[in-house]
């Protein structure tokens, strides 16, 4: 579904384990450290020392662990009644022709701090091919927001289960909804992990009775008298690529996968989330051989539409070209040409009319004016008085209104092939987008049926797909300062491929998508400071569909298949 991606980052978008749950064994009194013959001389000649003290401290630390050995015991009594705390599932797929036997296994994944100490459960779904070697490639994959879940992915492209979308992805799919074995399934060239980021899904923050750190920016009293977890340490671009990269830690140690192939899967925000996983798993000895981005946003200097900021109105412009194009909305010569012959010649007249007049900001002549807004409005279709009062800088919501409009019809922002019936106040609407037609009940049913029915797992714990408060709460600083303008992991995946010749990256882009459009992606692989040697470990594609190109049967296959030869031949 429709991932949000800041409510304070984009005026569009603010509307986008393997086992059971295990804590490290707590230590009894008799365990406690001994004094030693060094400290007991120095309190025989120190009269101001307490030559008890150390077995006073040794009876303080008991009772601490014991009563922390107490808690845990409660807090995984509460789980075999409430909480998701493990699945497993011996599976079969025919898989182009062939069986391939396999493991679900699905749970929580404790993350540690520092110290050692747990803080936060992550909800995951694994996928191990039976026989698999140690070393065989593992996909860790998962969706963007940031607040959402890993479920669209999980429940709609490269999963050994999933929903299966008719025609081109643009038929309202009916009741009742179910996943099915999914023939684009990717588990013949690498085993899959789908995670749902702290928060979202199941996975949660530790409460300060449990062990984590309290909210301090909740009422005491707003929670029964309970101080409410804190996500402040998870909810923040840092802290977010930290906490996954904990979560890789632990999961490869659990599943005894070190030395395996290491490839991160992110879309959307994900991919931001990706590209910064890029560096930070080469620190902890797990360094990814490959990196997906399944419609990006990389960089948010390529989404911010601001009047300072004209990127955004260069990079998006070949999408809605693209999207008129599709509806016929241009004049018959404009017609008369291939999309992708269209969108060629859009793009030049981007950088050889637009990039100059929009350099110029508010001392463009306004006989300039004039014939830049009428060249636009024939290129996306668009109201010439529309393109003169938006000074050119159109947006999605934009373009979901306006290019239909004597239809009385909207267009979706992450799928502009998708339309529906328009609002009397024009304008548009992120609860109404014509994707939660497509792409929503359908996925949240079936998948939450699947986990009970297939896998089986029981909880009456509340599933997030997608978290307001995180979107909401998200810290977009990186460094702990706010010196970096936009938020972008560009430079880390760069440093990362610098380091790593090895490290291949696959850029899958929808050609429908106005809300991470194509060439935003495209731009921010020229952005990447690394030889030029390097760019042929950079492969790109953009594929017919929108943000989830994959609702697209046709752009899913061909996708799947891509996906396959590059994993094959990479790795």
């Amino acid at each position: 579904m429709r991932e949000k991606i800041s409510p304070n980052i984009l005026t569009l978008l603010a509307l986008i384990p393997l086992f059971g749950i295990t804590t490290p064994p707590a230590q009894t009194a008799d365990a406690a450290p001994k004094p030693t013959a060094a400290v007991s001389s120095r309190a025989d000649a120190d009269p101001d020392i307490d030559d008890n003290r150390d077995e006073k401290n040794d009876e303080k630390n008991a009772d601490k662990k014991d009563a922390k050995k107490d808690r845990d015991s409660a807090f995984a009594a509460k789980d075999n009644d409430f909480f998701p705390e493990f699945a497993e599932k011996k599976l079969t797929l025919i898989l182009n022709g062939a069986k391939l036997d396999y493991t679900a296994t699905t749970g929580m994944t404790p993350i540690f701090d520092d110290e050692g100490e747990e803080k936060a459960r992550i909800f995951s779904t694994s996928y191990l091919r039976a026989g698999g070697e140690r070393e065989r490639p593992v996909t860790f994959l998962f969706n963007g927001g940031p607040g959402s879940a890993s479920v669209y992915l999980h429940a709609a492209s490269f999963a050994p289960k999933a929903f299966a979308f008719k025609g081109t992805g643009v038929e309202i799919p009916e009741p009742p909804f179910k996943l099915f074995d999914n023939p684009d399934c990717l588990l013949d060239v690498t085993d899959l992990v789908f995670v749902d980021p702290v928060g979202t899904g199941y996975s949660y923050a530790l409460t300060p009775e449990d062990g984590g750190d309290a909210d301090k920016g909740e009422e005491k009293g707003k929670s029964g008298g309970k101080a409410k977890a804190d996500y402040t340490p998870f909810w923040g671009v840092d802290q977010d690529i930290e906490s996954i990269t904990e979560f890789v830690r632990v999961w490869l140690d659990r599943n005894e996968r070190w030395g395996a192939r290491i490839i991160i899967g992110g879309e959307s925000y994900g991919g931001l989330r990706a590209a910064g996983l890029a560096g930070s798993l080469v620190k902890i000895g797990a360094a990814p051989s490959g990196i997906i981005l399944i419609s990006p946003a990389m960089s948010y200097q390529g989404l911010m539409d601001s009047f300072e900021n004209f990127t955004p109105a260069i990079v998006s412009i070949p999408t809605y070209a693209a999207v008129a194009h599709y509806h016929h909305r241009l004049d018959a010569a404009q017609q008369a040409f291939s999309e992708e012959e269209f969108v060629n010649q859009v793009k030049e007249w981007c950088l050889a009319r637009l990039l100059p007049a929009l350099w110029q900001g508010n001392k463009l002549p306004p006989v300039q004016l004039e014939q830049i807004a009428g060249e636009l409005s024939r290129y996306t279709g668009i109201p010439v008085a529309d393109a003169k009062i938006k000074k050119f800088r159109l947006s999605a919501s934009d373009i979901s209104r306006l290019l239909l409009r004597d239809k009385g019809l909207t267009l979706s922002v992450y799928d502009a092939r998708l339309t529906a019936p328009a609002t009397v106040d024009d304008r548009y609407t992120y609860a109404e987008d014509p994707l939660d037609l497509v792409a929503g009940e359908n996925i949240k049913t079936g998948f939450r049926r699947y986990l009970s029915e297939t896998l089986g797992l029981k909880t009456l714990r509340k599933y997030h797909y997608s978290s307001d408060r995180a979107n909401e709460k998200w810290d977009f600083t990186q460094d702990g300062r706010g010196l970096h303008g936009y938020p972008s992991t560009v430079d880390s995946l760069a440093q990362a491929m610098r380091r790593l010749p090895y490290m291949k990256v696959y850029l899958a882009m929808g050609r429908y998508d106005m809300i991470t459009p194509a060439e935003s992606a495209l731009q921010s692989m020229k952005d990447l400071d690394i030889p030029a040697g390097r760019l042929e470990n950079i492969a790109a594609k953009i594929y017919a569909g929108g943000h989830m190109m994959y609702t697209n049967p046709q752009a899913k296959k061909e996708l799947a298949d891509d996906l396959r030869k590059w994993i094959h031949e990479s790795f």
